[in-house]
């Protein structure tokens, strides 16, 4: 019987209602030289659900929200911005509850102020708790408590997962919390500190007893520096962040599989930072693969396959960055492995071939899996501008052949070469599907072939993507009243920015 996998990526973040907040007369400096009100208010924080980003049977408890805590610094006078101030002192720490009666919303009290940094940590109580003497009101700077709050023991990460989550972190910068009865926050990013790694194997002459995690970074940063945020995407990292002394020398292990059918070891492996391979000292983490090859050649020995993390365009070893989800799916398995755990970690890929699909836990992309096949990293939109001639493209990762998928439109779709079934459109849009500039990509190109009208028929379109006559994706393909130009002159969109 065929297993499909479909997850949905959903960018992570926490939404927070924001109203207009009263900025404070006048504020008076404690005997720590921080520039607070006087009394304390309430905030309420109204949640959505962290991202879903797991592979195969993604669970609850890798999005779970075991503890709230609000880490909050004051910066100095005359600083502005969104930017992290190392000179902010340290205020307090305080707790975050669950609304009685509410499956989203948390309230906390803090001391009224302006300038204020607001630090969200999730399921890290215990970590605060032991530097509880270490931060120190007025005296400690933020700059100081990031090189406290460095995360530990990664082999207890998938062990300890039902009873204290992933650590996360969020923050927002240069907040005033007035003295009224509360105060809504606005856009908080929260991310990762960690991570994860999947493994799926497809092959019928393959039996999957155990993983292992080599090289991995023993300890990482729980916040992350909001400079350091991809300009395209602001759920993104751009580089790994190290804390020092970091050593890539923790291995652990993952006896038995989490599904047979294909098997697979899913939402068990949660790893640090690594900057290797781009920085050197350090060895790349990667995965290694045990158990029994039952094909032709094999001397049916348990034997050990080492698999990288590498891009599929240049076949590069790849850093590990939190929030990041790498499943690694084994399409064959062409003989045994290495004879021990030992020579395969410090080996390089033999007799099993493999794909490693990166995933970021903000984009909106999905993955399919059916046997030995997936398709992965498609939109489920496309959106236009408002000229005719407006292109739109987007890629996806597949090992099925160009040939084998039928491409479908609706609101009039057809080819307009009969004879060639990789380009198709209707009156309102035209798509063009090629292969891409490296093994198991592909492209397709969308193009606005009217300008935008106002209750136009075929503005959205649905272009459906089947392969053995399975439904595989469709992609929502629409045309907005909008230009390029609209983002400098406002055009006629409400545009909403987070902080």
């Amino acid at each position: 019987m065929m297993n499909i996998t479909k997850i949905k990526q959903i960018r992570t973040f926490l939404l927070f209602l924001l109203p207009a907040v009263t900025f404070l007369a006048s504020c008076n400096r404690d005997g720590n030289g921080i520039a607070l009100c006087g009394g304390e208010a309430e905030i309420e924080m109204a949640f959505i659900q962290p991202l879903t980003y797991a592979s195969g049977d993604e669970t609850s408890e890798e999005k779970a929200i075991k503890t709230l805590d609000l880490l909050v610094f004051q910066r100095p006078e005359g600083t502005s911005g969104n930017a992290a101030v190392d000179g902010a002192l340290f205020v307090e720490k305080r707790y975050a509850w669950l609304k009685t009666g509410s499956t989203n919303k948390y309230n906390s009290i803090i001391t009224i102020g302006e300038r204020l940094d607001i630090y969200f940590v999730v399921n890290q109580r215990d970590l605060l708790d032991d530097l509880e003497t270490e931060l120190v009101a007025g005296t400690t700077t933020y700059a100081q408590a990031r090189e406290k709050l460095v995360l530990s023991d990664p082999q207890n990460l998938g062990t300890n997962l039902s009873t204290k989550g992933l650590p996360m972190w969020g923050y927002m910068h240069n907040q005033t919390i007035a003295d009224q009865t509360y105060t809504n926050l606005g856009i908080i990013r929260l991310l990762r500190a960690v991570a994860s790694a999947d493994i799926t194997v497809s092959s019928a002459n393959f039996t999957l007893e155990k993983g292992h995690v080599v090289f991995g970074a023993n300890k990482g940063y729980l916040p992350f520096s909001p400079a350091n945020l991809d300009a395209s995407n602001n759920y993104n990292v751009v580089n790994p962040e190290i804390p020092a002394g970091m050593t890539t020398t923790v291995d652990w292990s993952y006896t038995g599989t989490t599904s047979t059918s294909p098997q697979a070891i899913d939402n068990k492996f949660y790893m640090y930072e690594n900057d290797a391979p781009i920085v050197t000292g350090k060895r790349t983490t990667k995965l290694v693969i045990e158990g029994k090859y039952t094909g032709a050649g094999g001397s049916g020995n348990t034997t050990f396959y080492p698999l990288s993390f590498r891009t599929a365009a240049d076949n590069n070893k790849l850093q590990v960055k939190r929030n990041w989800k790498y499943v690694l799916f084994v399409t064959k398995v062409n003989g045994d492995g290495y004879p021990t755990l030992e020579t395969a970690k410090n080996g390089e890929d033999l007799n099993m071939e493999y794909v490693v699909i990166p995933w970021n836990g903000n984009q909106d992309d999905n993955i399919q899996v059916i046997g030995s096949k997936y398709i992965a990293n498609y939109p489920s939109a496309v959106e236009l501008y408002r000229p005719a001639t407006s292109v739109k493209k987007f890629k996806m990762s597949s090992n099925f052949a160009i040939g084998d998928f039928v491409l479908e439109l609706n609101n009039g779709g057809d080819f307009p070469d009969p004879d060639n079934k990789t380009e198709i459109q209707n009156a309102r849009f035209n798509v063009k599907f090629a292969a891409g500039s490296s093994s198991e990509t592909f492209e397709f190109t969308v193009t606005a072939l009217q300008d935008y009208a106002d209750g136009a028929a075929d503005n959205p379109s649905v272009l459906k993507v089947t392969v053995g006559g399975i439904v595989w994706f469709e992609v929502i393909i629409s045309q907005t009243n909008e230009t390029p130009i609209d983002w400098f002159d406002g055009g006629n969109q409400d545009i909403q920015f987070g902080n």
